[in-house]
């Protein structure tokens, strides 16, 4: 793989920490050699609920399903992450999809013609993998396009905010 053949890089979202240095790698990465990103989050519905259910917010807001909640969530983070990624120079574009998050993750990759996902990993080891499951390691087995995964580090948050980044 060439670096500047890469012209879409897929980053998906869950706006964690983790997420955050995901971004940051690939904003790094997409400014030197002139990629786009395409920034992914999925509401992923717990199995059993479904996702039209309608939920009532507290206080004056109308009543919305579950799925555009997330959605509403969601579309409040963006900003951040298409501020930072254009005070970069960095092309970007945001989708939010709804789904199972490794399914859609790779439907994503293949639409956006991704040439590179880049994704957080948490590094849980052990049980804790075992029983929470590991999205980037799913998507690293199943992904057509090259996976660079991106382990969270608090440290290195402590770092950056110590530099005023």
């Amino acid at each position: 793989m060439n670096l500047l053949d890469l012209r879409t890089i897929l980053v998906p979202v869950d706006f964690s920490p983790c997420s955050d240095q995901a971004v940051a790698t690939a904003a790094g990465l997409a400014s030197q050699i002139g990629s786009r990103i395409v920034l992914l989050y999925v509401a992923e519905i717990s199995p059993g609920i479904d996702p039209t259910t309608v939920i009532q917010l507290s206080g004056e807001r109308p009543e919305m399903t579950l799925v555009d909640f997330l959605w509403m969530r969601a579309a409040k983070q963006i900003p951040a992450y298409i501020d930072q990624l254009g005070a970069q120079g960095v092309q970007t574009e945001f989708l939010l999809r709804d789904g199972r998050v490794v399914d859609i993750i790779l439907e994503a990759a293949a639409d956006a013609e991704a040439d590179l996902i880049v994704m957080g990993t948490h590094g849980r080891t052990g049980q804790r993998r075992v029983v929470l499951g590991s999205v980037a390691e799913r998507v690293v087995r199943h992904s057509e396009a090259p996976v660079l995964t991106v382990r969270w580090r608090p440290e290195a948050d402590e770092r950056a905010l110590a530099a005023g980044v």
